[in-house]
């Protein structure tokens, strides 16, 4: 009887706590009902109130009062939503942001702890990439892609940068983890202008890559694409990071490679032909072709003697001339060797051509080549890279006007 007695005391309390948890005034359910205000609050940007429910399921853990198997379910369910609030507060920097709302939104992620320092530094740097991305796929199909690539570049790492060291000043106080042991803490935690500077490195190297990986198809202003990548920077050197040297460098051995690929072009074509008839006999040349004016010099009216020949030359004028816009001394190595190595295709082929065509023909063509041909490319050359702007200033004293023509 008293087993009986004491075991309705225990089912009458237990009924009483049922009753209790099932009226509407019950707080248990407030806390069976935080993991979906804890999504409310991360869906609508209360970001902390969010990190505020969270921690409260910690603290659920840490009295020990998840012996119960409902606040269990509660308390594992707010510290999982960690993760998805951790996704949204990154999410929020691959897009535009205010620079008070992104130090906001840096001290609610610092209020979670698991990230390191480092960690916090490159996955907002990662998010940041990818708005980038977003931004770039946007333009792909233009026909301006690689001018707003510079432009995209400029203002994204200029907003970025701005950004970052506003978040996380080259001042900042790193702290140990107590919890580590000293004996195997050894590596010293990288500053976050070490990370900045690797970020800003890799984004330059990926944005000339799309410029040096442009169809040769494609047709960009070099003078226009100079200019805005010089303004690039220039407006970057105030912070420690001009990189004018990088851009010589490289659109130098862009402009060079797509000018020896068009005048390759030139002569593969020419040398696809299996005739050369040249029916008029070629006079001697009368006049110096050496052109010391600014002016292009006209071709000799002779050239048109040989259709094949006119349109070779013409291909090689029209990339001579699309050079203007960014001309540049150091250019003139390549270019003459491109020239060097197309006139030797056009060469052989017309040493080939001896054995298929009458003689005669042959030797029209060479002295068209040689005689006439040549020289006046020779003074397109000297107007396009005159002798006063390229090596005067440089080797005025090494080279005269005589040996620079020759």
């Amino acid at each position: 009887m008293e087993q009986f007695s004491s075991r309705s005391d225990d089912i009458s309390y237990e009924f009483c706590c049922l009753k209790l948890t099932e009226s509407k005034g019950s707080q248990l359910w407030d806390v069976i009902s935080l993991p979906t205000r804890m999504d409310m609050c991360i869906r609508a940007g209360y970001y902390d109130m969010a990190y505020s429910l969270t921690n409260y399921g910690a603290q659920l853990q840490t009295h020990g009062l998840t012996g119960n198997p409902i606040l269990k379910k509660v308390a594992d369910k707010l510290i999982a939503a960690r993760y998805q609030l951790l996704d949204e507060l990154f999410n929020r920097f691959a897009g535009p942001i205010e620079l008070a709302k992104s130090i906001q939104i840096v001290n609610n992620i610092r209020k979670i702890p698991y990230l390191s320092s480092t960690q916090l530094h490159l996955a907002i740097l990662q998010y940041r990439d990818a708005y980038l991305e977003k931004q770039l796929i946007d333009v792909r199909s233009q026909s301006d892609f690689i001018l707003k690539i510079v432009e995209i570049y400029r203002d994204y790492m200029y907003d970025t940068m701005v950004l970052y060291l506003a978040v996380f000043p080259e001042n900042e106080i790193t702290r140990r983890d107590s919890s580590t042991d000293p004996r195997w803490d050894i590596w010293q935690t990288a500053g976050p202008s070490a990370v900045l500077t690797e970020w800003v490195i890799h984004n330059l190297n990926t944005m000339f890559s799309y410029i040096k990986n442009m169809g040769h198809e494609t047709h960009i202003d070099s003078g226009v694409l100079i200019r805005k990548l010089m303004s690039f920077a220039l407006s970057f050197g105030r912070m420690g990071m001009d990189f004018r040297p990088l851009i010589t460098s490289v659109l130098e051995e862009i402009i060079a490679e797509k000018f020896s690929l068009r005048v390759r072009t030139a002569a593969k074509e020419l040398t696809q032909n299996k005739l050369i008839r040249i029916n008029d006999k070629i006079p001697d040349p009368s006049f110096s072709f050496v052109n010391q004016s600014s002016a292009q010099p006209s071709a000799p009216s002779v050239l048109a003697y040989w259709d094949d020949l006119c349109v070779y030359g013409n291909s090689l004028i029209d990339a001579l001339n699309d050079l203007r816009s960014g001309l540049s001394p150091v250019q003139i190595n390549a270019v003459v060797n491109a020239l060097e190595n197309s006139l030797k295709m056009v060469v052989c082929w017309l040493c080939e051509m001896e054995k298929r065509v009458e003689k005669i023909f042959v030797e029209r063509a060479v002295k068209l080549l040689a005689v006439y041909f040549i020289p006046h490319l020779n003074s397109c050359l000297l107007t396009l890279y005159p002798y006063e702007k390229c090596c005067r200033p440089f080797y005025q004293i090494i080279y005269s006007l005589e040996q620079y023509v020759n």
